[in-house]
């Protein structure tokens, strides 16, 4: 069996790797601005940046153009506006310098640099063939080989349990790989109804949490009834988040709200929450235990994500900067130290995006560290770890015991594993969690344990991909720092347990057992959904025929109007 789920996890790899990294997403022009030479600059995203700049989407040769000058950006429902983003000349709209958003229509004249360019808007029967062009492309998408070979290493993976784990765990074992089946069936049942291309993120996941739920049934198994309600909360929030995100504006109204949310959550989480292994991290509620950092992750890709317009916004790029020092902080008091780097990490991300500027990135990283070598002064545990680190069989039986019992139980397995079930690694305390690539790499071989990795890397190739192409850097920038916390995660939780790296104790995304980390993980997956550039492939355009349907009221050519 064990040969058939290694065939079954590298076909899947394949055949998301050829569908998601190599099928091209061609260019959708949505307007275009033309200058009085008759030079034409094609509008293929719907944020455009205007300027001098090489990285610039209409980039103009005038001297007297900012490199970063002004954004053009549409919306939802085909509108289009301009911003002029702190230009030394200024952005000129129909004779007029603007200084805030304005409505820019098909026809107008905006001079930028004392470039004048004539703007027109995609007329409607262009989109309606943009949108017949995505339908034909979605017509053959592997979704369903995709499918089949998912519920196939579902139902092997549970033979092979039913096998070798005691008669008694029967009811666990086919409570929990029929939930993943039906949810499994359900949303991709969902996802082929909405007329939706592909099923590849969904397809990682569902295989991630099937191996995460194998796990918790050979160490844990009363915990996997509760495991399967978390990932039926994780899919309702996975296509609730799509369809949140599918409005732009719904989203920058609500960031700010999100955002005070997760730091209401990580105040009461300081205030109040119990102790565990020297973390002040879980709260409990009516007998329901959780992580809110778990939760806050999501808020924190919402506060750092934003549209072209705020990029630039020196305000906004404080108050985030406020805002992560305010949850890293927060986390560190509650020495949730592993936790706290992860944040970190995303946010060196998400500031590098929004700045494009290395120093930025490298004065937050000296900062960082000075906050770390003042932890490891105040907090000697840390120290201890750190002291640790790479000599873990110094001491093997006192602070390298986890690292080195992790190191035996992946030898001990080898390439092909133990078999499901029948691993000694299990009965070590947090084994299912913190060190959860013991467990896999044990019992199922450390190709299985390796590929679950490339799975988890492979969706943040996904991310980076989809930046070039987004129709809007909220988009491209959540989705990367959707993956880096996934990507954050994988690599402290797989090379702190191996010894690489100091042990930090945290999860692996989808795999570790955690009711909360699952139901994060299901809902930051949707940021990559949702920056997903294949013809209808993403949740956040609508589906050929929606937008003809809807009645469009006429509106009135305000040149002064403000958007």
């Amino acid at each position: 069996m064990h040969y058939a789920l290694i065939a079954i996890m590298a076909l899947i790899l394949l055949r998301c790797a050829f569908s998601l990294l190599f099928s091209g997403s061609k260019d959708e022009v949505w307007g275009t601005l033309v200058d009085k030479k008759g030079t034409s600059y094609d509008l293929t995203h719907w944020e455009n940046l205007i300027g001098r700049s090489s990285g610039a989407d209409v980039r103009l040769k005038s001297k007297t153009a900012s490199p970063v000058h002004a954004a053009l950006v549409r919306d939802n429902e085909g509108n289009w506006t301009v911003s002029d983003l702190g230009s030394r000349e200024g952005t000129i709209l129909r004779g007029k310098i603007i200084t805030k958003r304005q409505r820019i229509n098909s026809g107008d004249t905006l001079t930028i640099g004392g470039t004048e360019l004539k703007f027109t808007r995609s007329t409607k029967k262009m989109e309606e063939n943009l949108e017949a062009t995505r339908e034909d492309a979605s017509k053959s998408t592997g979704a369903w080989q995709c499918m089949m070979l998912l519920s196939a290493f579902i139902c092997i993976l549970a033979l092979e349990l039913l096998q070798n784990l005691e008669a008694a765990l029967k009811v666990n074992i086919l409570f929990a790989f029929v939930s993943v089946l039906i949810l499994a069936w359900g949303t991709f049942i969902m996802t082929v109804s909405a007329r939706r291309r592909g099923f590849e993120l969904e397809t990682i996941a569902f295989l991630l949490t099937s191996v995460g739920f194998a796990v918790c049934l050979s160490s844990d198994a009363k915990n996997i009834f509760k495991l399967g309600i978390c990932l039926a909360i994780g899919v309702v929030l996975y296509f609730a988040m799509c369809w949140f995100l599918r409005d732009q504006k719904r989203v920058n109204l609500l960031r700010v709200p999100i955002a005070v949310l997760g730091l209401v959550l990580l105040g009461i989480n300081l205030a109040s929450a119990s102790t565990l292994l020297g973390a002040k991290n879980w709260l409990n509620i009516g007998g329901v235990s959780f992580q809110p950092s778990e939760i806050v992750k999501i808020a924190f890709v919402f506060a750092g994500s934003v549209g072209l317009e705020r990029i630039f916004s020196k305000g906004n790029v404080v108050l985030f900067m406020a805002f992560s020092a305010v949850c890293i902080g927060c986390l560190a008091f509650m020495r949730d130290f592993g936790t706290a780097l992860i944040f970190f990490t995303v946010y060196l991300v998400i500031a590098f995006m929004r700045s494009g500027s290395f120093a930025t990135v490298f004065m937050s990283a000296l900062g960082a560290l000075l906050a770390a070598v003042i932890a490891i002064t105040a907090r000697p545990y840390i120290a201890d770890r750190f002291a640790v680190w790479g000599h873990a069989w110094e001491d093997a039986a006192n602070l390298g015991y986890q690292q080195t019992r992790t190191m035996t139980a992946v030898a001990s397995g080898g390439l092909f594993g133990l078999g499901g079930g029948k691993g000694w690694f299990k009965s070590i305390f947090a084994a299912d969690t913190d060190m959860v690539f013991g467990v896999v790499g044990e019992e199922y071989g450390f190709i299985i344990a390796a590929l679950c990795v490339l799975f988890i890397a492979f969706l943040g190739f996904t991310a980076v991909k989809s930046v070039k192409n987004s129709r809007s850097s909220f988009y491209a920038i959540a989705a990367c720092a959707a993956a880096s916390f996934y990507l954050a995660g994988l690599i402290l939780n797989v090379f702190g347990s191996v010894d690489i790296l100091p042990f930090t104790g945290v999860t692996f995304p989808f795999v570790s057992k955690g009711g909360t980390s699952l139901i994060a993980s299901w809902g930051m997956l949707s940021f990559l959904k949702a920056a997903d550039t294949r013809p209808m492939a993403s949740f956040a355009v609508l589906p050929p025929g929606t937008r003809a349907k809807k009645k469009r009221k006429p509106k009135k050519e305000a040149p002064d109007e403000e958007a």
